[in-house]
């Protein structure tokens, strides 16, 4: 099957490096070297066909060439050139596919609304998976500002095309190629880390919830399952109905070997979103933020060294419990009549119902305007 001329241009986008890793990873290797413009490669199972395969993007006919390539992976691998052409587009990133089944989308599409909820929802929990493979120490939840590593990586992260079967959701992660003769003691890249964290702690979450015990679920927070996490997967249960489900499958990069532990595919049948919902109460229940910056105005003035401060958590006013010093306490008395702003640091976590701020320190008052 021919591709028309007019589809040269997606050929000329294609990188060099991600189609060689995909060359060498499907089994080809070089045959034989055109002297500064590129190579032919060759398959044991197929003497009659050679790959070519250019150096440098940059030369007059590197898009024809490509084409060919396309053309010949194509009927060795008995695959439309579409599919090949695909793949080799995305040779260089590992792709996250969110899968939404349920018997109302059984034509491929949703409601606009529930579509936005199941990116968000995808979004979420690749958020939350950067945020445990960027954590020394994982938490259970996680609502402070992120690492500039977090913040760069989901920058980079590209919203597919939405894909066949039932609704899913393409989120495309791009991943560094490995070097020749690299040595596994190498470092990953770090979105390497955030989708195996995704996928190790998808399947640990899982497994914990079929069993629905409290302990499994908080020692499940080393393996990066985090009340974000969780929060990201029952949203998404929600939206497949009592009789649905919600699949995250895995196309790793081409670029770089697959994990040896490698999860390619999970899935979350819809009665368990419940679990997974309490699952995320309990975590957060459990979870204590280092060094958060408080901002509000003091609500409540309990007794002579506790206020209760109504400050922006998560993105919405909360009100939380603080313990200050008694140097403070003329100073939090005009701050509260005057509806100053005050700032202060500590740790925040839950205690039951109760959010507080515990070992409050670096106060700072601003007055109301």
């Amino acid at each position: 099957m021919k591709l028309a001329i007019t589809d040269l241009e997606s050929f000329g986008a294609l990188n060099p490096l991600a189609v060689r890793a995909y060359l060498v990873g499907t089994g080809w290797a070089v045959g034989r070297i055109l002297e500064q413009r590129g190579s032919y490669w060759q398959h044991p199972g197929h003497a009659e066909v050679e790959i070519p395969l250019p150096f440098d993007s940059n030369l007059g006919d590197f898009a024809e060439r490509m084409r060919d390539a396309v053309e010949r992976l194509a009927l060795v691998e008995e695959r439309s050139p579409m599919d090949v052409l695909t793949d080799l587009e995305r040779a260089g990133q590992d792709v996250i596919r969110v899968r939404l089944m349920s018997s109302e989308n059984d034509d491929g599409s949703v409601p606009l609304e529930e579509g936005m909820e199941l990116m968000e929802s995808a979004r979420n929990a690749i958020y939350a998976s950067a945020w445990a493979a960027a954590s020394k120490h994982r938490r259970p939840y996680y609502s402070s500002r992120p690492p500039k590593e977090v913040s760069d990586f989901m920058a980079t992260v590209r919203l597919g095309q939405t894909e066949r079967g039932s609704y899913v959701v393409a989120l495309e992660a791009p991943v560094a190629p490995e070097l020749s003769e690299q040595t596994e003691s190498t470092p990953e890249p770090f979105s390497r880390r955030v989708t195996r964290t995704l996928t190790s702690s998808l399947q640990v979450l899982r497994e914990a919830a079929n069993r629905g015990n409290a302990k499994e679920i908080e020692e499940a927070v080393s393996a990066g399952v985090s009340a974000n996490l969780c929060i990201a997967v029952a949203d998404a249960l929600r939206l497949a109905g009592s009789q649905g489900e919600v699949e995250v499958r895995v196309s790793w990069a081409r670029t770089r070997r697959a994990p040896e532990d490698a999860v390619a595919r999970v899935a979350f049948p819809s009665y368990l979103g419940g679990v997974i919902g309490e699952a995320a109460g309990l975590l957060r229940s459990i979870s204590e933020v280092e060094n958060f910056e408080l901002e509000g105005t003091v609500y409540q003035l309990n007794q002579d060294t506790e206020a209760v401060i109504l400050g922006v958590v998560d993105g919405r006013y909360r009100k939380v419990r603080v313990t200050f010093p008694a140097q403070f306490r003329e100073e939090m008395i005009r701050g509260f009549d005057a509806r100053a702003v005050i700032r202060c640091v500590g740790e925040l976590r839950q205690a039951g119902k109760v959010t507080e701020l515990a070992n409050a320190r670096s106060f700072a008052f601003e007055d109301a305007e």
